[in-house]
C-alpha cells in the first residue's frame, strides 16, 4: 500500500498563510504542516508591515528591502495542527510546492 498524505486544512490557524495540514496514513500515522514560501504576496507585505510598524520601524519598502525566500518546510504537529516543536522534520528548496515536498517524502497526496 503507498504512503499517502490527505489535506485536512489549508491555511490551518496559528500557522503562516501559506501552510497546509497533512494526515498521513503511515503507522503511526503522522499530522504534518508543510509551509512554502511562495514570495511576497500582500496577506505576508501586510503582517510584515505591521510588525515592523508596531515595535517603530518604517514598513517595508520595495525595490529597497530584500525579501529572501525561504525554504519549504515540512514540522511535525499534532492532530487538531497545532505544534510542541518548530524544528523541521524536513525543508526543501524554496518555491517547492506542498504536494513536491511530501512526493520527496515518499507521500502520494489523497
Amino acid at each position: 500500500m503507498a504512503q499517502t498524505a490527505t489535506l485536512i486544512a489549508a491555511d490551518p490557524p496559528g500557522w503562516a498563510p501559506v501552510t497546509n495540514h497533512y494526515r498521513t496514513n503511515d503507522s503511526p500515522q503522522k499530522d504534518l504542516a508543510v509551509t512554502v514560501f511562495g514570495g511576497l504576496t500582500p496577506t505576508i507585505e501586510t503582517a510584515i508591515n505591521q510588525a515592523l510598524t508596531g515595535n517603530g520601524a518604517a514598513g517595508l519598502v520595495i525595490g529597497q528591502d530584500e525579501i529572501v525566500p525561504q525554504p519549504t518546510t515540512v514540522i511535525g504537529c499534532n492532530p487538531d495542527g497545532s505544534t510542541d516543536n518548530l524544528t523541521p522534520v524536513a525543508t526543501f528548496p524554496p518555491g517547492t510546492s506542498h504536494e513536491d515536498a511530501l512526493a520527496e517524502m515518499g507521500y502520494v497526496i489523497a
